[in-house]
């Protein structure tokens, strides 16, 4: 069987993570005779070094993710694999115009359409172009994985037609998140302040940096050795991080770290007091089970998908008052019955979220729509 795998979002965000998984898990299945992608030439050296396998045939394009390249040229190259690929597989919704068929594709959440998305009004166009076509991907679409319940719901809601296609596959965590990091693991050359709090994301408006930096704010005079850890790519240059660090006094004690790797963020975790999360919305939310299957408390937002995923194994807090923030942090740090049960909880929920059970259904939900070749 020979597949094609989209990594277009390799090293690049979630979905990059998930391209990643999901590339290790179809090599293990040895009916894959060959696996195909497309990955932007900038990230050539990276993705060389970290796929060896000879089944990896990477076509490296001169354009990144969602740019008119990647959903108009990138067309010629599936279809140039069309007698040869049996499934064409996207891991996220950026399927281009024209693409061949038969294809899975993952719709990880809508948060496109959420007010929590800003979009400036001048380009608010761009909101409902991506609308028609994530519309016309899912009517083509051979079948829909979404991330959660909750996405799923969140998705059928947007599209009402694509109701008795999906199917919910969960990300899973790596198995090094569950195990003590090795000493070399993650080098990067940065040296970790001994005492502080750790989000790990995108730096996008609707993970809430804004939210974060503003409860540092106020937990900074109660802990003076307190520092805030911010490990994730930003998504615009400069960004909100960048704009508090111009203005704020307290900028010397934020430590940012731009794309980290699993082992690097390991290592992060390793040392965290708390794993702060409180995002507006997500799809799933995979670095807060992250931290609990390293043993690190996690206080994140009260929101659907943290209790659908998370369970009780989390302090919740309103996201939209820093004051709500704050105050759940500051309940982890001073009362060391709660952080115990919150990392003992947590353990034992990320669990739950081994690799093995989402790897068995990603490959048969492949194989059940792969064209016979």
């Amino acid at each position: 069987m020979k597949l094609y795998l989209d990594g277009m979002f390799f090293r690049s965000t979630g979905v990059g993570r998930l391209f990643d998984y999901l590339l290790a898990t179809l090599l293990a299945d040895p009916s894959i005779e060959a696996l195909h992608t497309a990955v932007p030439a900038a990230e050539r050296e990276p993705f060389l070094g970290a796929f060896p396998d000879p089944r990896v045939k990477p076509s490296f394009v001169p354009y990144g993710p969602m740019t008119l390249g990647d959903l108009f040229l990138k067309r010629r190259l599936l279809r140039a694999l069309r007698e040869e690929v049996s499934l064409f597989v996207f891991p996220s919704h950026n399927v281009p115009l024209g693409a061949p068929r038969p294809f899975l594709v993952s719709v990880n959440d809508v948060t496109a359409f959420s007010p929590y998305f800003r979009v400036p009004w001048h380009r608010e166009w761009r909101r409902s172009a991506f609308r028609w076509l994530l519309g016309r991907t899912l009517r083509r679409a051979a079948r829909v994985v979404t991330i959660s319940r909750t996405a799923e719901r969140d998705l059928l809601e947007e599209f009402p037609g694509a109701r008795g296609r999906t199917e919910v596959i969960h990300p899973w965590v790596a198995d090094l998140f569950f195990e003590p990091p090795s000493p070399s693991a993650g080098a990067s050359g940065a040296e970790l302040p001994e005492d502080y709090l750790l989000y790990l994301g995108l730096r996008i408006h609707h993970k809430n940096l804004d939210g974060i930096l503003a409860a540092f704010e106020r937990l900074a005079p109660e802990f003076p050795r307190l520092h805030l850890v911010i490990a994730g790519r930003r998504y615009r240059d400069p960004d909100m991080v960048d704009a508090w660090k111009r203005r704020s006094p307290l900028a010397a004690r934020v430590l940012e770290i731009v794309g980290p790797d699993d082992a690097h963020v390991v290592q992060l975790l390793a040392g965290a007091r708390a794993f702060v999360f409180p995002s507006f919305l997500e799809g799933f939310g995979l670095p807060p089970l992250e931290a609990m299957a390293a043993g690190v408390p996690v206080v994140c937002s009260d929101l659907p998908i943290f209790r659908e995923v998370c369970g009780e194994a989390f302090r919740p807090v309103d996201p939209a008052r820093p004051e709500s923030i704050a105050s759940g942090v500051r309940e982890v740090l001073t009362d060391p019955a709660l952080a115990f049960s919150l990392i003992s909880a947590g353990r034992e929920r990320a669990q739950r979220y081994r690799k093995q059970p989402s790897q068995a259904r990603y490959r048969e939900l492949v194989r059940s729509l792969a064209l016979p070749t």
